[in-house]
């Protein structure tokens, strides 16, 4: 899981990014819910790239981190509800990405509750 932190810090900082320039840039229907959760993100992403971090680099703030996952989860489950309601041409290539992303923040879910459970375990 190691290997996928970095690239997936790199993803969820550039689709965060994304999302704000698909705000600011196009006619897109920005209602007042889609400016909540993507000035949530703004702030939630970063945090959860420098506690993805910390918690393999430290083995510690794990409890943080998986909340901060969840949260991340559920951002990400948002624009994909968000792009898939959409009537826009090429939205199919677009919402694989928030897909993928949704699948490896699993995993690191996953992989952090088991760590914990097995940390638990030994003590």
């Amino acid at each position: 899981m190691r290997r996928l932190l970095i690239p997936y810090n790199f993803l969820i900082i550039v689709f965060c990014l994304g999302t704000t320039l698909l705000l600011l840039s196009s006619p897109h229907h920005a209602d007042t819910e889609f400016i909540i959760v993507n000035t949530t993100s703004l702030m939630i992403f970063p945090l959860t790239a420098y506690f993805l971090k910390k918690t393999y680099s430290v083995n510690k703030m794990a409890n943080w981190t998986i909340l901060l996952l969840f949260l991340t989860g559920c951002i990400i489950i948002y624009y994909i509800r968000d792009l898939a309601t959409n009537d826009v041409d090429g939205i199919q290539s677009i919402i694989l990405f928030p897909i993928i992303l949704l699948f490896i923040t699993a995993l690191f879910v996953i992989d952090l509750l088991r760590k914990r459970r097995k940390r638990s375990a030994q003590t």
